[in-house]
């Protein structure tokens, strides 16, 4: 509604027929929608992706990343749940190498471990010859999630 009450307002000032004047027309009608749509890209990107929690260290917060990211791996079956898990504890291992301050840090680090375990869940099944869990991706998806609200990123279904 907008753009057509714009289109006339632009065409009312437009005096005389000629072709050359409704080129003229429909360019600076195609210029405001132009820069109407880089406006509103501009918004849309500011608002796009989380942003690092202040009382987290960088190193905790690119470990989590990481995490994500290999679980993003495996439930996408881009990597088995034996090689997510041995992924997640090399990280965890290594996060237990830095000084992780008490609060948000630990409680990102306990969500590493929690996506760990829900992975470790499936191999264990696995290993014993169990029956497998069909809620089980279900289980690593709602940790993943858990996750990644606590670092401040997008949540997958």
């Amino acid at each position: 509604m907008v753009l057509l009450n714009m289109y006339i307002k632009i065409r009312s000032r437009v005096r005389g027929g000629g072709l050359r004047k409704k080129f003229e027309l429909w360019g600076m009608f195609m210029k405001k929608i132009a820069i109407i749509l880089v406006f509103a890209l501009v918004l849309s990107l500011a608002g796009c992706g989380g942003s690092k929690p202040k009382d987290v260290s960088d190193g905790v917060y690119n470990a989590g990343i990481e995490v994500i990211n290999i679980c993003d791996q495996y439930l996408d079956a881009l990597i088995n749940a034996d090689k997510a898990c041995e992924k997640i504890s090399d990280i965890c291992n290594n996060l237990d190498k830095l000084d992780v301050k008490q609060g948000a840090e630990t409680s990102i680090k306990l969500g590493m471990s929690f996506v760990q375990s829900s992975i470790n869940n499936i191999i264990l099944r696995d290993a014993l010859n169990l029956e497998p869990d069909p809620d089980s991706n279900d289980k690593v998806l709602e940790t993943r999630n858990k996750l990644a609200k606590k670092l401040n990123q997008k949540t997958r279904k």
